[in-house]
């Protein structure tokens, strides 16, 4: 049966996984981590899905590497994952972000988006959350895609000058 709650190309838990557990626990996260990776649908259409399947396996990777005892990570979409912890305060949380930014950005091979939220009070649930976190990754998603095109610009920039 625990075969049908984990997602067979991450080895991650899955979506189904993840509602389950918001079900019977939602009360006791803590903090919740969104991650989207950046850059997945591009690699498809160039490089093909093998490519992109390889790049979701090495960004679960990164993911799993970097959680810590009390979190756990589900992959609840294409290209998206979210960590659920428990009994977790902001420095805990700050060094699991750290690690799974470390783990997959360092690398410059792929990159991904991060967000989190901590429960500030007692009554808050998971759902305000979750809400919460996928503001912030998107947030961060939006700044890395316009640092990337600013880098093109810049580079561009720097070709033509070398030209001249």
């Amino acid at each position: 049966m625990k075969s049908a709650s984990i997602d067979p190309l991450t080895g991650l838990y899955n979506r189904q996984a993840y509602y389950t557990e918001l079900e019977k626990n939602g009360n006791k996260i803590t903090a919740v981590i969104s991650v989207d990776m950046n850059g997945l649908k591009k690699l498809n259409d160039e490089c093909g899905h093998a490519r992109g399947d390889e790049a979701l396996i090495y960004i679960s990777k990164g993911i799993r590497d970097g959680l810590r005892k009390g979190a756990t990570a589900y992959r609840t979409g294409g290209d998206e994952f979210v960590i659920l912890c428990h009994d977790m305060d902001f420095l805990d949380v700050d060094d699991i972000v750290d690690s799974v930014q470390n783990n997959i950005n360092v690398r410059g091979i792929y990159n991904v988006a991060i967000g989190y939220a901590i429960k500030k009070e007692s009554w808050q649930d998971a759902n305000k959350l979750i809400i919460e976190a996928d503001k912030v990754m998107y947030q961060n998603k939006i700044a890395v895609k316009e640092a990337q095109a600013q880098a093109e610009i810049d580079s561009q920039n720097i070709e033509t000058k070398n030209e001249e």
